[in-house]
């Protein structure tokens, strides 16, 4: 049976949790500026997902921006419909794909890793990044 982690909100199974963190090389931000978007084969391992604001998701670019990491960003975006109510389905079409344990926003993925919960994102980026 597998024996669980708790860290804040976020749940893993011991043998998903990685023991070790292999350093993440910084990236040049004036190279990273002048690169071309990125096509699917060459996205980076990092990426982070949120709505098409700044929110809860700002503090963890933040990070990932003073630290020159390279990453990518899923950006979700709302419209207002003619009835009044809100077109959500960027987001609700893409959240059962993404294989996220809650799936929630904001969200962060590390390779393997798939994290929600920004306190969690926030604590997993801080020992990344050191």
């Amino acid at each position: 049976t597998p024996t669980y982690c708790f860290v804040g909100v976020l749940s893993l199974t011991a043998n998903r949790v990685p023991t070790a963190y292999p350093p993440l090389t910084p990236t040049s931000r004036r190279a990273a500026a002048s690169k071309p978007l990125m096509t699917d084969a060459s996205r980076p391992s990092l990426v982070l997902g949120y709505w098409d604001i700044r929110g809860l998701a700002q503090v963890p670019r933040f990070m990932l921006a003073w630290s020159g990491i390279d990453y990518s960003e899923d950006r979700y975006s709302v419209a207002r419909q003619a009835d009044g109510s809100w077109d959500r389905s960027q987001w609700l079409d893409a959240k059962h794909h993404l294989q996220l344990d809650f799936p929630n926003l904001p969200y962060l993925i590390d390779g393997d890793l798939r994290i929600t919960q920004s306190s969690s994102i926030l604590h997993h980026l801080a020992r990344r990044l050191g």
